[in-house]
């Protein structure tokens, strides 16, 4: 038998004035569930890979990216429709009168009326740029479709660090908790002490000092928590959760096992792939714009009914048609294909400029993060060393302290050191996560795999 220990933190939401009734405030009171594996299916704890997928689900962010993808995806037709038949019905009813002075006076010169009424048909046969126009499009979706990876990759690293930022300051929390107990059991025994006159009042003030301190820095570290649970609540989209249960403790893999679990066949880089669409879409715009200074040939066809009375107006007698090739050549546009030109020339250019800055930015990523992340691991390891010497020194200086041989002062630095140690392993824990995390994104490798990857740990 034993204890399942996992953090429980529950979110209540009271509204703002009527004057701001858009904002909402987060308090959280925080709060240690004890679960024996009896009631331990009562409350499950949210794992990470839940978090992650909750996030890309109900995101904003991931939501709006999604939308654009479905915009860019209904482009599609609308330039494809461009190929079909371009068929109305055109009607009108005029009333006129021409001059009775003209050779050609209707009615005398008197008023008269006109009704139309026909059918249109404009059929392109010939338009140069309409397929590079379709390519133009698909490779639009497939930016959209870009930007919804990237988006959904900076979005989990963000939950990934948020969600171990929770769990670390909670034991940052507890650390400090531990000190507090030890400085208030220092306080009680130095009051004996001063009561038997083995301590002054001077060591009394010195210790209340140091209570006064931590209560201090247990209201900071609260707020911070509250602040990183809020964090983890609004990546997730879900502002109106009651509750977060998040597990207390936490492993971290190894650098080898990291190195083993990289995929680098999967390597993608992100930013050279969308530099590379983008070189691809502008091609595709100078078909499109060499277009429109080309010929053009439609078919065009029309049929018609016109009557001066409205009576007659579809009588066998009153009808019409057409039906004919329309050539279009542009001649002079004021040199304005020239320029299109030159100005698809110009962000050609800028793409190989950016292209050659993308990949000198992810090859510096690439070594950074991972000189970072060694850096972390090494952080971990001597930190270890740290926290072992602190533990040892403690139990030295409560020996001495209980024979009178160490000073008030000397004991509480040394209570300190330990403390100190403590939180920074702690905080080493977690820059090595958010190390192993940029290490990831920084080598084109999926999250989906990292945090498959950090639940196993």
């Amino acid at each position: 038998m034993f204890n399942c220990r996992m953090l429980r933190f529950d979110l209540k939401l009271r509204g703002m004035q009527k004057s701001f009734p858009s904002c909402i405030f987060f308090t959280f009171s925080i709060a240690f569930l004890f679960l024996s594996p009896s009631s331990s299916a009562a409350v499950v704890p949210l794992a990470l890979k839940a978090a992650v997928s909750k996030a890309l689900e109900k995101n904003k962010d991931a939501g709006r990216v999604r939308e654009k993808i479905t915009e860019a995806e209904q482009q599609i037709p609308v330039v494809r429709s461009k190929l079909f038949p371009d068929l109305s019905i055109v009607a009108n009813s005029t009333t006129k009168k021409d001059a009775v002075n003209s050779s050609s006076a209707a009615f005398g010169g008197e008023s008269y009326n006109t009704h139309l009424f026909g059918v249109r048909l404009i059929q392109p046969l010939l338009s140069f740029g309409i397929f590079s126009a379709i390519d133009s499009a698909k490779k639009d979706i497939e930016l959209r479709e870009l930007d919804a990876e990237i988006t959904q990759r900076d979005l989990s690293a963000s939950v990934i660090k948020a969600y171990y930022q929770v769990i670390l300051f909670n034991r940052n929390l507890e650390t400090m908790k531990r000190q507090q107990e030890i400085v208030q059991s220092s306080l009680r025994e130095t009051l004996q002490r001063q009561k038997s006159g083995r301590s002054s009042m001077l060591d009394v003030l010195q210790v209340k000092t140091e209570e006064a301190l931590l209560k201090a820095q247990l209201s900071q570290l609260e707020s911070e928590i509250n602040v990183a649970v809020s964090e983890l609540a609004y990546l997730m989209g879900d502002t109106q959760m009651s509750a977060i249960v998040l597990p207390s403790q936490v492993d971290f893999p190894s650098l080898e096992k990291i190195d083993y679990g990289l995929l680098k066949k999967d390597f993608r880089a992100f930013k050279i792939e969308k530099i590379q669409l983008l070189t691809e879409q502008v091609q595709a715009q100078k078909q499109i714009t060499r277009g429109r200074h080309l010929p053009s040939l439609n078919l065009t066809a029309g049929y018609d009914y016109n009557s001066s009375r409205r009576s007659d107006l579809f009588d066998d007698d009153s009808n019409s048609w057409n039906m004919g090739l329309q050539l279009t050549v542009p001649l002079f546009s004021g040199f304005s294909s020239i320029y299109a030109q030159r100005v698809l020339l110009s962000q050609q250019q800028q793409l190989d400029f950016e292209r050659l800055q993308a990949i000198s930015e992810t090859e510096f990523l690439q070594i950074s993060s991972r000189e970072k992340l060694e850096a972390a691991h090494q952080s971990i390891e001597t930190g270890a060393v740290a926290l072992k010497l602190a533990q040892d020194s403690v139990k030295e200086a409560q020996r001495q302290f209980r024979f009178s041989t160490l000073d008030l002062t000397q004991y509480l630095n040394i209570q300190r050191s330990l403390f100190q140690a403590e939180s920074a392993l702690n905080s080493s824990k977690y820059n090595y996560l958010k190390a192993l995390t940029d290490y990831y994104s920084a080598s084109g490798q999926s999250m989906t795999q990292l945090v498959t990857f950090l639940e196993e740990h």
